[in-house]
């Protein structure tokens, strides 16, 4: 090996070159003021001016460029030929290079093929005292806030917000989105929000804003769900119970515990239960044949309709079967039995024809059972303080049934004034059985009239 040890290279000359034929040159601490060295330089060299080394080494007023002769910056790494420019290499398990300002610094450090960026690190180090900002597996994950990644992307921070989606103030209405495609342009499901329409939304295809499926509203707060298939919305428990449940609640703030109000809930092959209340109560069931229990779980004899509790109906019913009539003649009522009357309720309001026929306010049943009969007869006094005393009742078959009686006493204070006599019993009837409400004065004083707009007449028939 040939070396040449010299302390000073200076050409005679600008603009000359020094040719040293020695494989090695140990300038020392020499000084190359001016000129192109080709050789091989080791030790310590400063330059005074700009100097160039036929290796490829450019000094130019402190700036240093390998592989370009006009340096840009402190440093300037530059080669034409090639895609990989530098190596940086260690000789043990890391390797590590530092970023650091008058504040603080970054790493950027390998460790078997793992590379870790820290941030925070003390200024003028390496990113000692740094933490993990980001990490990148060598199978390919990466890790934000974790150096442990378990999933392509896998984000952990103490902080509530985890991961923010925003645009900028030049993007198009559609928002912020995340898409989930099969392969390239082929999108299946977005997740995102919707400017235009104000709505948090999951759109299946690429137009997201017409392919909404799933969408809540940030004015109003509804929860709207759509549907091109005939099954709208599937609810399934896969838990020990198999019992899902739609549970109805409000509350008086955001961040109130929310109080039940109502819950529909599957009970399998038995049907769904309709509960209500805060602490939930049992209402009705609607088994799998589409019986209705109202009251009760156990619906009994398969009937299409079992009530545990009263029942009111008022129109027709399949259960239930009514014929209800009024009035529009006016009657006057005469003391004494002798004078007794069958009300003529002329106006059929509803009649269920399989059950009932009448006939001059004579109600006639078709079918055996047990009948409810209720009555209202409103009188009208045309004298001024007199006494009357009316009595009214249930005909069957033409015979008063005493039981039935009631008797409205009324003792006028002024003309015009108003009183009423009412009915209402159970009867067990046979069929062709007719049913008639009488009526007569039983003490009367004054003159008294039956006042036909405000009377009726109805047969109830319980099946």
């Amino acid at each position: 090996m040939s070396i040449l040890n010299v302390n000073q290279i200076q050409p005679v000359g600008s603009g000359q070159t020094i040719t040293v034929s020695a494989t090695n040159v140990d300038a020392g601490s020499a000084t190359v003021t001016a000129g192109t060295f080709t050789g091989n330089l080791t030790g310590n060299v400063t330059s005074s001016s700009t100097s160039t080394f036929s290796s490829g080494l450019n000094v130019t007023g402190g700036d240093v460029g390998i592989g370009t002769d006009n340096p840009d910056y402190p440093f300037h790494l530059f080669n034409s030929g090639q895609n990989n420019i530098a190596l940086f290499e260690s000789g043990d398990a890391f390797a590590t290079f530092g970023l650091s300002d008058s504040n603080g610094s970054v790493s950027f450090r390998t460790t078997l093929g793992k590379l870790e960026i820290t941030t925070g690190g003390d200024a003028g180090t390496v990113g000692t005292n740094g933490i993990d900002a980001l990490v990148i597996k060598s199978t390919g994950e990466v890790g934000i806030g974790t150096d442990g990644p378990t999933s392509k992307l896998d984000i952990t921070a103490d902080e509530d917000a985890i991961l923010t989606l925003r645009h900028g103030s030049g993007a198009a209405v559609w928002g912020s989105w995340i898409t989930f495609a099969e392969g390239k342009d082929n999108y299946k499901w977005s997740l995102g929000y919707h400017d235009s329409l104000n709505t948090f939304s999951l759109s299946r295809g690429s137009d997201i804003q017409q392919n909404r499926f799933i969408s809540i509203n940030e004015i109003n707060d509804d929860l709207e769900i759509r549907t091109t298939s005939n099954n709208s919305v599937n609810i399934v428990d896969y838990g020990a119970s198999y019992r899902p449940s739609i549970v109805f609640a409000y509350s008086d703030s955001v961040s109130g515990v929310a109080t039940e109000t109502f819950k529909i809930r599957s009970e399998g092959s038995n049907g769904l239960d309709f509960y209500y209340g805060s602490t939930p109560t049992f209402a009705m069931r609607l088994d799998s044949n589409g019986n209705l229990g109202i009251g009760t779980n156990t619906i009994r004899d398969s009937s299409k309709l079992d009530v545990n509790g009263d029942l009111y109906v008022e129109g027709n019913s399949n259960l239930i079967k009514v014929c209800h009539l009024k009035t529009n003649v006016n009657a006057s009522v005469t003391e004494g039995s002798g004078n007794a009357f069958t009300v003529d309720f002329n106006l059929q309001e509803y009649r269920d024809t399989d059950y009932f026929t009448h006939s001059n306010g004579i109600i006639t049943v078709l079918k055996a059972g047990w009948y409810k009969i209720t009555g209202n007869l409103v009188y009208q006094n045309a004298d001024v303080s007199v006494r009357n005393t009316i009595r009214a009742y249930v005909l069957k078959n033409g015979s008063e049934i005493t039981s039935t009686a009631t008797y409205d006493y009324d003792r006028g204070s002024s003309y015009g004034e108003f009183s009423n006599n009412k009915i209402d019993t159970f009867l067990q009837l046979a069929a062709d059985d007719t049913i008639a409400i009488g009526n007569y004065g039983y003490n009367i004083d004054g003159t008294v009239t039956i006042e036909s707009a405000e009377c009726e007449f109805i047969v109830t028939y319980f099946r």
